[in-house]
């Protein structure tokens, strides 16, 4: 009669392998499983969403080679030269006005002294009003959205504050997990901003993007 020692010994050794074949053969499936990729499902980051064939990170320099990028309204360091805004109006500016009534401000890394800026990377992309990217961006959300709409799209927000520019209505930026910002005014969305942005609302960045909205930018309502 076996002992419960011996039928499990039993059980558990393949036909025609001995004990410490066997034994091998299980150490290496341990092995192999555990040194098996985990795959965990991330959020989508800033450089994942294409606009308009660019990704944030790319230089700046494909962008200023084709049109409608190739005349911006105006650049100018930011944020203490940590950064160079390059902004394009929907409304007149100088001369120059984007297509599709919309409002762009691209963020660049600051370049160093005596290297041409337009090699550096574009950091940050704000998008305001209009319809420009609305077909040839995979972003989900856009300017003229609903905020419940954008807010489920996005998932839950990891914070909220307040713009202010006392000619201009009250506007909410809300912030997502992956660099992913809505400016909001009411329940409607008057822009998207998408990678690192500061976290003070009166930042220099904030106060630039501000003024493309008040001085160049439709008001809400107005037809894109």
């Amino acid at each position: 009669m076996k002992t419960p020692s011996s039928i499990h010994s039993s059980w558990l050794q393949a036909p025609g392998l001995s004990s410490g074949a066997w034994a091998a053969f299980i150490l290496a499936t341990l092995a192999l499983v555990s040194s098996s990729p985990v795959r965990i499902e991330a959020r989508p980051g800033p450089r994942s969403y294409r606009f308009d064939g660019f990704r944030l990170g790319d230089p700046y320099a494909g962008l200023l080679a084709r049109a409608p990028y190739n005349r911006p309204c105006d650049d100018d360091p930011v944020d203490e030269r940590k950064r160079r805004a390059m902004v394009y109006g929907a409304l007149p500016c100088r001369g120059q006005t984007f297509p599709e009534q919309t409002t762009v401000v691209i963020f660049l890394k600051m370049n160093p002294p005596g290297a041409p800026f337009t090699a550096q990377p574009v950091e940050a992309l704000v998008w305001l009003h209009g319809s420009y990217f609305r077909k040839r961006s995979d972003f989900p959300v856009h300017p003229g959205d609903r905020l419940d709409l954008g807010r489920r799209k996005l998932g839950k927000a990891t914070g909220q504050m307040a713009l202010k520019d006392r000619r201009l209505p009250a506007l909410t930026v809300w912030r997502f997990p992956g660099d992913v910002h809505l400016l909001a005014q009411g329940e409607l969305i008057r822009g998207v901003a998408i990678g690192p942005m500061p976290r003070d609302p009166a930042n220099e960045q904030w106060r630039v993007v501000l003024q493309m909205l008040r001085r160049y930018t439709p008001a809400l309502g107005a037809t894109p």
